[in-house]
Protein backbone atom coordinates (compact mmCIF):
# COMPACT_ATOMS: atom_id res chain seq x y z
CA UNK A 1 0.00 0.00 0.00
CA UNK A 2 1.14 3.30 -0.96
CA UNK A 3 0.31 6.84 1.10
CA UNK A 4 0.60 9.47 -1.58
CA UNK A 5 1.56 12.99 -1.31
CA UNK A 6 1.13 15.65 -3.91
CA UNK A 7 2.78 18.97 -4.17
CA UNK A 8 0.48 20.69 -1.66
CA UNK A 9 1.56 17.64 1.20
CA UNK A 10 -2.20 16.46 0.84
CA UNK A 11 -1.80 12.95 2.04
CA UNK A 12 -4.95 10.60 0.07
CA UNK A 13 -5.65 7.28 1.09
CA UNK A 14 -8.77 5.12 -0.76
CA UNK A 15 -9.83 1.70 0.70
CA UNK A 16 -12.66 -0.51 -0.96
CA UNK A 17 -15.16 -2.13 0.71
CA UNK A 18 -17.47 -5.18 -0.24
CA UNK A 19 -19.98 -7.02 2.17
CA UNK A 20 -20.65 -10.84 1.79
CA UNK A 21 -24.48 -11.67 0.99
CA UNK A 22 -24.98 -15.10 0.86
CA UNK A 23 -22.05 -16.73 -1.32
CA UNK A 24 -21.68 -13.61 -3.38
CA UNK A 25 -19.46 -10.33 -2.29
CA UNK A 26 -21.23 -6.80 -3.42
CA UNK A 27 -19.28 -3.26 -2.84
CA UNK A 28 -20.87 -1.92 -0.29
CA UNK A 29 -21.80 2.24 -0.72
CA UNK A 30 -23.15 2.21 2.61
CA UNK A 31 -20.50 1.22 5.01
CA UNK A 32 -18.68 3.92 7.85
CA UNK A 33 -14.88 3.74 7.24
CA UNK A 34 -12.13 5.33 9.45
CA UNK A 35 -8.58 4.96 9.54
CA UNK A 36 -5.79 5.95 11.56
CA UNK A 37 -2.13 6.62 10.77
CA UNK A 38 0.91 5.61 12.95
CA UNK A 39 4.66 5.81 11.74
CA UNK A 40 6.44 2.63 12.06
CA UNK A 41 6.84 2.79 16.17
CA UNK A 42 2.92 3.21 16.90
CA UNK A 43 3.17 6.78 17.41
CA UNK A 44 0.04 8.59 15.60
CA UNK A 45 0.86 11.31 13.18
CA UNK A 46 0.55 15.37 14.50
CA UNK A 47 -1.86 17.02 11.92
CA UNK A 48 -5.14 15.42 12.06
CA UNK A 49 -7.31 13.85 14.80
CA UNK A 50 -7.36 10.32 14.85
CA UNK A 51 -9.44 8.31 13.63
CA UNK A 52 -10.39 10.16 10.56
CA UNK A 53 -13.81 8.83 8.52
CA UNK A 54 -13.20 8.58 4.79
CA UNK A 55 -16.39 9.02 2.46
CA UNK A 56 -17.41 6.79 -0.10
CA UNK A 57 -16.73 8.37 -3.61
CA UNK A 58 -19.70 9.14 -5.75
CA UNK A 59 -20.00 7.15 -8.41
CA UNK A 60 -17.80 4.66 -7.64
CA UNK A 61 -19.35 1.64 -6.00
CA UNK A 62 -17.53 0.60 -2.69
CA UNK A 63 -14.72 3.27 -2.66
CA UNK A 64 -13.75 5.37 -0.16
CA UNK A 65 -11.15 8.08 0.04
CA UNK A 66 -9.88 10.89 2.40
CA UNK A 67 -7.77 13.69 1.61
CA UNK A 68 -5.38 14.81 4.31
CA UNK A 69 -4.79 17.83 6.01
CA UNK A 70 -1.50 19.31 4.48
CA UNK A 71 -0.23 19.66 8.41
CA UNK A 72 0.01 15.40 8.00
CA UNK A 73 4.07 15.51 8.29
CA UNK A 74 4.53 12.30 5.84
CA UNK A 75 7.89 11.68 4.81
CA UNK A 76 8.98 10.48 1.40
CA UNK A 77 10.22 7.15 1.77
CA UNK A 78 9.28 6.54 5.61
CA UNK A 79 6.92 3.57 6.15
CA UNK A 80 3.42 3.82 8.13
CA UNK A 81 0.67 1.65 9.52
CA UNK A 82 -2.49 2.58 8.29
CA UNK A 83 -5.26 0.74 9.95
CA UNK A 84 -8.82 0.54 8.51
CA UNK A 85 -11.66 -0.09 10.74
CA UNK A 86 -15.46 -0.75 8.58
CA UNK A 87 -18.58 -1.12 9.72
CA UNK A 88 -20.49 -2.36 6.93
CA UNK A 89 -24.20 -1.44 6.18
CA UNK A 90 -25.28 -5.08 7.48
CA UNK A 91 -23.26 -4.25 10.53
CA UNK A 92 -20.26 -6.22 9.96
CA UNK A 93 -17.21 -5.19 11.57
CA UNK A 94 -13.98 -5.38 10.13
CA UNK A 95 -10.43 -4.01 10.96
CA UNK A 96 -7.51 -4.22 8.68
CA UNK A 97 -4.11 -3.32 8.94
CA UNK A 98 -1.25 -2.21 6.39
CA UNK A 99 2.05 -1.21 5.73
CA UNK A 100 2.50 1.70 4.11
CA UNK A 101 5.28 3.53 2.66
CA UNK A 102 5.01 7.57 1.17
CA UNK A 103 5.50 8.37 -2.32
CA UNK A 104 5.53 11.54 -3.93
CA UNK A 105 2.98 11.82 -6.77
CA UNK A 106 3.23 14.98 -9.03
CA UNK A 107 -0.31 15.79 -10.38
Amino acid sequence: MNLNINSSNQVNCIVNVTEQFGDTPSLDNGASVTVTITNRYGVLLAGESWPVALNNVVGVDGLYSKTFSPLVNLVEGERYRVVFNVTTSGGLLDECTHDAIAIKKEC
